[in-house]
């Protein structure tokens, strides 16, 4: 993965030390527990101690989350607005 920032630099003489950190990606499916159908605009999110993240299911039912930290626990969680929520661990 990658990411786009701006870094603002308050005198150009003094050097920027720029470090990329590793990240995870998750991908996924969001679908009807009773029938297995893929669930379209289920609202997905993602957080741990030091990130957050949302996505939004498409008509598959697919979700992609970038960015979160390697090495820290991320709590996942679905949101359907008629359905009843789900959180799960990774």
């Amino acid at each position: 993965g990658h990411a786009a920032r701006w870094l603002g630099v308050g005198d150009a003489d003094e050097p920027v030390e720029v470090v990329l950190l590793r990240a995870r990606t998750f991908t996924g499916l969001v679908l009807a527990e009773e029938s297995g159908a893929p669930l379209a605009g289920v609202e997905v999110l993602a957080e741990s101690g030091s990130w957050q993240g949302a996505a939004v299911t498409d008509r598959a039912g697919a979700f992609r989350l970038e960015g979160a930290p390697v090495g820290e626990r991320v709590s996942l969680s679905a949101l359907h607005p008629t359905r009843p929520g789900r959180t799960v661990e990774a």
